[in-house]
């Protein structure tokens, strides 16, 4: 994936459909999270910085950003919220990926 400093525009740029990485191919469950959240931070996330870096550099950094909250109501809505969810919790919501996944969305 692509993308430019925070100052200018994020450039989307998937990643291949396939690798050669020798079997560290993300399931097709994980490689459509992958895509959704690249996009997510394309088109949000990084968008974002330059506000939160202001919103850190006076007297409220301690407290929440407003962009914070906003962003993480916008990755609820994209299902891209608690991914990470312990194993007793995964098959109630059935949101969250197996541990063995996750690594692949980093």
């Amino acid at each position: 994936m692509a993308r430019t400093s925070a100052s200018t525009s994020s450039t989307f740029v998937p990643a291949a459909a396939a690798s050669s990485s020798a079997g560290f191919e993300p399931s097709a469950r994980a490689g459509a999270l992958l895509v959704k959240l690249r996009r997510f931070m394309c088109d949000h996330v990084y968008a974002a910085e330059t506000i939160l870096e202001a919103h850190a550099a006076t007297p409220e950094r301690w407290s929440v950003c407003p962009k914070v909250e906003e962003l993480k109501a916008l990755a609820k809505s994209a299902g891209l919220w608690n991914l990470w969810l312990p194993a007793d919790s995964r098959e109630l919501l059935k949101l969250s990926i197996p541990n063995g996944e996750d690594g692949k969305l980093l």
